[in-house]
């Protein structure tokens, strides 16, 4: 992070150099000073771009614990840029971690209807399923933010909840004893099948 400290405040580059070292601050955990620096940058910026810098002010306070106030600066997002698909992403995350799994679903369906081939947006859909104990829509959530794109960023982790499906592993298990509130038969029928 010290590196962007060197450019200087009338470069073209000042306000991206900013937006970098919050960044960099923020992936080491050092989320008191990243928010100062993107606040910095908030101050600084006259440009389009400003879109970027509010979505990492919101994760960076999502970060910091401060769950409902990272909501609301994505909802102030929205309303200055409503087809924002970074914003919306970044809310499913939040609301997920609130476990406010109903919202998260919704917002995360209105991704994946927005742009399809975005396997992140399959992903988050499948995480959002599983966290309700949703098996076979975790399943199918996940299997295609495969297909959409093999080799997408999550495919680690796409790979875990799969394996953990088919596997019935004992986190699949408690997840789906956890899960309320109605569920197709058919789905029933087809966990069976995965779990026996």
């Amino acid at each position: 992070a010290n590196v962007f400290g060197s450019i200087h405040r009338n470069d073209t580059s000042y306000l991206l150099s900013l937006y970098e070292k919050a960044l960099a601050l923020q992936q080491d955990s050092s989320f008191d000073d990243a928010l100062q620096t993107i606040n910095l940058a908030l101050a600084e910026q006259h440009t389009g771009s400003i879109h970027d810098y509010l979505i990492l002010k919101a994760n960076i306070i999502d970060d910091m614990g401060k769950s409902e106030e990272a909501l609301r600066l994505y909802d102030s997002v929205l309303k200055l840029f409503p087809v924002s698909q970074t914003a919306r992403s970044q809310k499913v995350t939040t609301l997920v971690r609130l476990k406010r799994y109903d919202e998260a679903e919704a917002l995360a369906r209105e991704c994946v209807v927005m742009n399809f081939l975005n396997p992140l947006y399959h992903y988050k859909l499948g995480v959002v399923a599983y966290s309700q104990g949703k098996i076979v829509p975790t399943l199918m959530a996940m299997l295609m933010a495969q297909v959409v794109n093999p080799s997408n960023n999550n495919v680690n982790r796409v790979v875990t909840y799969l394996s953990s499906i088919c596997n019935a592993k004992d986190e699949t298990l408690e997840a789906q004893q956890k899960r309320n509130g109605d569920y197709p038969d058919n789905f029933s029928r087809v966990e069976q099948i995965i779990f026996s």
